[in-house]
């Protein structure tokens, strides 16, 4: 659910105000996906509609107010880009684990 991302295309590198409950929370909707299921979990990062997967699931679980939103908390000229770009890893396939 963290994988590497491609600095330059993806603000979320440049988001250094989010906190461990928010990173509960991305765990959270991570086991819940996989549910006993192998199953790949959904890489946190920006996608078309911004972190809203991610921010309703919160919601979900009561902890709306614990969903800081996205903030440019260092220069980032990246910050306009719609959707994340996920970097290629050379990783053991997670069904494999």
């Amino acid at each position: 659910m963290f994988a590497p991302l491609v600095y330059t295309q993806a603000k979320t590198c440049c988001w250094n105000s989010s906190t461990a409950q928010m990173a509960t929370i991305i765990m959270d909707y991570a086991q819940k996906q996989e549910a006993g299921q192998c199953v790949t979990p959904t890489p946190f990062r920006s996608e078309s509609g911004g972190y809203q997967r991610w921010a309703a699931h919160a919601a979900s679980l009561g902890q709306a107010a614990a969903w800081k939103a996205w903030s440019e908390d260092e220069s980032c000229p990246q910050r306009d880009v719609a959707e994340d770009r996920v970097a290629p890893a050379d990783a053991t396939a997670w069904c494999s684990r």
